[in-house]
This record gives structure tokens, C-alpha cells and sequence, in this order.
């Protein structure tokens, strides 16, 4: 249905690509330093998204011993969290800059990954510590992945499409390799 409504938005005057000019873009894509720190900012943080969500069954229910009927609430949690830090970076972003909030993002989950870290250490992890460090460790993605995208289109706007489908592939990639 779609595809009957929406206009096209290439210029039809213009051939399309070459398989070679494909290989290039993808090239001019992987060799750029900073774009890549971007693709590999969200991929790591969807690595930790797909580890929290194949592990959460195991760590609510087995380990803590929430309640089957419990489970779903406190999982559930986790993606308010990512809807509340996306309108956050909505707001954020009258003042500040795109790169500005992916660092911001990207700091809090540091923090949080490393309070996990130092409470499974110590053996101090708690149901009261975890699920709130998990919280902010997944709810950065609505900081990280909307700045990330932005900033890489910045560098790859007349590219966009081949920059996009990198770093969706080295996130599913990065999610994957986790599970």
C-alpha cells in the first residue's frame, strides 16, 4: 500500500548507482572515523538492550524471584524509560547540540554498565539496585540512537540510505552476537 502512495525521492533524471559506486559508498562510510563512532555507539548499546532482554527472564524471574505476573511490569518499565529519554532529548536539544546529548547518553550508560559491573563484584546486587541501573542503562537509547543517526547524516546526507543500512546492520550484528 505504501509503495503506491509514497512519492519517490531520488531524482529519476540521475541513473542509479553502479554496483561500483555501492562498494565506494559503503567504503567512504567504513573508513570515516567519526561516522563509524556513531554506528558503533548504537550498536553497542543495542548489544546491551538484546543482553538485557534475553537475560531479564532468567535474572527477574530465576535469580530475584519476581512473579510471573511481576516480570511483565518491571521489564515494561524499560521502555517508558527509553519513551521518557527520547522526548528528553526532544527538549534537550533547544539548547543543545546532537553530539552533546550522544555523549550525555553515552555517559550514563558508561555509569550504569559500571554500577552493574561493581554491584555484581561486590555482591551487592539487588533487585532495588539492578532494575534501576538496568533502567538507565536502557533508556539512554532514546539519547544515543536519535543523536547518533543525526550526526551521521550530517557527514553522509547525499549517502544517507547506505549509511543508515550500516549502522542498522552492525546493530543487528551487535545484538546478535549477544544473545
Amino acid at each position: 500500500m505504501l509503495g503506491t502512495r509514497l512519492p519517490e525521492t531520488r531524482d529519476m533524471s540521475l541513473p542509479a548507482a553502479s554496483p561500483r559506486q555501492v562498494i565506494r559508498n559503503y567504503a567512504s562510510v567504513l573508513k570515516h572515523r567519526e561516522g563509524m563512532g556513531y554506528i558503533c555507539a548504537v550498536a553497542a548499546s543495542f548489544a546491551g538492550l538484546f543482553a538485557f532482554v534475553t537475560a531479564s527472564p532468567f535474572l527477574y524471574l530465576d535469580y530475584f524471584g519476581l512473579s510471573p505476573s511481576t516480570y511483565p511490569l518491571v521489564f515494561g518499565v524499560n521502555v517508558v524509560v527509553i519513551a521518557l529519554s527520547n522526548r528528553v532529548n526532544i527538549y534537550l536539544l533547544r539548547k543543545r547540540t546532537p553530539q552533546q546529548n550522544l555523549r550525555l547518553g553515552l555517559l550514563i550508560q558508561l555509569i550504569a554498565a559500571l554500577g552493574l559491573v561493581a554491584a555484581t563484584a561486590l555482591d551487592i546486587a539487588t533487585l532495588a539496585i539492578v532494575v534501576p541501573l538496568v533502567m538507565l542503562f536502557t533508556g539512554m537509547i532514546g539519547l544515543i540512537t536519535p543523536n547518533a543517526i543525526s550526526s551521521l547524516l550530517d557527514h553522509f546526507g547525499h549517502i544517507s540510505a547506505t549509511a543508515t543500512a550500516l549502522l542498522g546492520a552492525f546493530s543487528l550484528l551487535a545484538a546478535r552476537s549477544r544473545e
